[in-house]
């Protein structure tokens, strides 16, 4: 099957996912991790331009900004659902400062291959308000951020770019690392999925963030 390009409108939505995997071609992918390039995507340009300036129209919509495109009902949903947790909570965004400091060998024998080591400085947190209005930002037609933030903040394109490549995204919800906590992430992600109709499932064990299986994970 060759690769579909999504439509303004995702009425070939599952034509364009069928086509993600079938064939299943991680060559963007396989090419950028030796590169030392910190994303990629298996879509095609168009098509991520597609989904990302829907994503922000969408935000938009939430912030009573502007009309959002036509765009999937539980995508248009489920950024609502995000902006809105954002603006109650009033999170930062923790941007690592990431350097790379070299690379190492990885896999067996005739499979190694060299992998980008990075050294994280730190965190910078930025704020997704300026002067009280968010930071939207935006996206060229290829999905890729084409506006920088004012100092110390972070754009919702940025954000919502890194979202999309599938980055590793945690909210504090412990009081031993924040004395306002945010109500807890999880348990608003299950009302939304059922209000929403989206099926949950559970993760019977992984190990993130604790010496001993946490048992208490769930996937939409």
């Amino acid at each position: 099957m060759s690769p579909v390009v999504l439509q303004p409108d995702f009425s070939n939505a599952q034509q364009f996912i069928n086509g993600l995997y079938d064939p299943r071609d991680y060559s963007a992918v396989q090419s950028a991790v030796p590169n030392g390039e910190l994303e990629a995507t298996i879509a095609d340009p168009t098509s991520r331009g597609v989904i990302l300036n829907s994503w922000l129209q969408a935000w938009k919509y939430a912030a009573d900004n502007a009309s959002a495109d036509p765009i999937q009902s539980t995508d248009q949903a489920l950024i609502l659902f995000l902006a809105d947790y954002i603006k109650e909570t009033g999170l930062y965004f923790a941007a690592p400062q990431l350097t790379r400091v070299g690379s190492t060998s990885e896999g067996h024998l005739s499979k190694k291959h060299d992998v980008p080591v990075y050294a994280n400085a730190g965190y910078q947190l930025l704020s997704f308000f300026h002067q009280g209005d968010w930071v939207f930002g935006s996206f060229d037609e290829q999905g890729v951020v084409s506006s920088a933030a004012p100092e110390g903040c972070v754009s919702v394109a940025e954000f919502l770019a890194l979202l999309y490549c599938g980055a590793h995204c945690v909210v504090i919800n412990s009081i031993e690392d924040s004395t306002h906590p945010a109500p807890n992430f999880q348990d608003k992600m299950c009302t939304f999925a059922d209000n929403h109709g989206i099926a949950v499932s559970h993760d019977p064990g992984n190990s993130h963030y604790t010496r001993t299986v946490n048992t208490s994970g769930k996937y939409w």
